[in-house]
């Protein structure tokens, strides 16, 4: 950039966030916001939820991340004002102005709507995602004295996965290996119950044949159930209702994962720029608005 003064403000401390901060980092006075304190390499979440790798591995503080001569703020970027050029931060009266705005916030969980799912499910977005899902399989297990019936093991031991897509079964086949090395550890009975569910036609929508075939014997390999055409209607403290071919099925689970999908940020949904029919902004080739 030319103006080295220029107030960059970049919302949202994710891939695109970081690396335009590291890019501008002198061309001008970069500010980066975010709601957490860490970057994280979300490629790596499953080995974090396995403990291959910890946390320091796959989520660096900004402050060591990010040069010094980008200013760091942790916080919710909760309106932006395209006329006074600044925005405002939840908990902080005085509002960040800026010349230049990138918005890099992403989406966020689509709950569909589905009744209970925002209060019962655990997303697989960050790293405390991972650690109450960790938690919860851990407490799962813990309850299981190794002298019960296997088939009462295995519905004590029953998760499910909501949304097939790649998120979900890569988490899917990481916590059916997790869950039966545990049983030969424990000595346990059995085997334990892992399922995603889709309502689509098919997993990994959108991949190919090929890929699909590759997941497909991917999930067969960790014992996977799989239910297509299959669509959570209500999600408890206990367990969940799906229903399939108008069919449905109450079952316990000692947790419900929800990888069903993103929706748009709400900070874009308030933006008065012009958008397209599913609500994102339309933008130019050099992605400016």
């Amino acid at each position: 950039m030319a103006d080295k003064t220029a107030r960059i403000l970049i919302v949202g401390g994710g891939f695109g966030g970081v690396f335009t901060a590291l890019d501008l980092a002198g061309e001008g006075k970069v500010t980066l916001v975010s709601t957490e304190d860490h970057f994280l390499f979300t490629p790596m979440l499953y080995e974090y939820l396995s403990g291959e790798v910890e946390a320091w591995h796959i989520a660096p503080q900004y402050k060591e991340l990010l040069d010094e001569r980008v200013r760091f703020i942790r916080g919710e970027v909760t309106d932006i004002d395209l006329v006074s050029r600044e925005a405002g931060i939840a908990g902080r009266a005085e509002r960040v102005p800026y010349d230049v705005l990138v918005l890099a916030v992403g989406g966020i969980t689509n709950y569909a709507g589905v009744e209970g799912a925002q209060e019962h499910t655990i997303p697989f977005r960050k790293i405390a995602h991972a650690d109450a899902l960790r938690q919860r399989m851990v407490e799962a297990l813990d309850r299981v004295p190794p002298d019960l019936a296997p088939q009462d093991a295995r519905r004590a031991l029953t998760f499910a996965v909501v949304g097939a897509g790649a998120s979900g079964v890569e988490l899917s086949t990481k916590m059916a290996d997790l869950l039966r090395d545990a049983f030969e550890r424990r000595a346990l009975r059995g085997e334990p119950r892992v399922m995603v569910i889709e309502m689509g036609e098919e997993i990994v929508p959108g991949m190919g044949d090929e890929i699909r075939t590759f997941v497909e014997d991917a999930l067969k390999e960790s014992r996977v159930e799989v239910h297509t055409r299959t669509r959570v209607r209500r999600v408890t403290a206990t367990g969940l209702s799906f229903e399939h071919d108008g069919e449905l099925t109450d079952l316990e689970a000692a947790a419900v994962v929800w990888t069903g999908g993103v929706r748009i940020n709400p900070l874009v949904e308030k933006l008065g720029l012009e958008k397209d029919r599913r609500g994102l902004i339309v933008v130019e080739p050099t992605l400016q608005a």
